[in-house]
């Protein structure tokens, strides 16, 4: 089902960088531990499923965060969908 749905590359690649800290963290000697392990087609399959339950403002959220715009969310997601607040 999730190979049903297009998905613009350049929005998984913002999850994948977005996310990519989550499978690991930082021990108190300094090296990192793996907290989850993916096969390569099974974190395609998250990243995926995480773009389609998101809502369409925390996408944007992803996506301006992963490309270097930070703060601007809400301002750009309210001109986006006509809002005028």
């Amino acid at each position: 089902m999730v190979d049903a749905i297009k998905i613009t590359n350049s929005l998984i690649e913002a999850y994948n960088g977005y996310y990519e800290d989550e499978r690991v963290v930082q021990q108190d000697d300094g090296s990192f531990k793996v907290v989850a392990e993916f096969s390569k087609e099974d974190w395609d399959t998250w990243i995926k499923w995480k773009i389609i339950s998101d809502t369409a403002e925390e996408r944007l959220t992803r996506y301006l965060e992963w490309n270097g715009i930070i703060g601007f969310t809400s301002t750009i997601f309210t001109v986006a969908t006509g809002k005028l607040s």
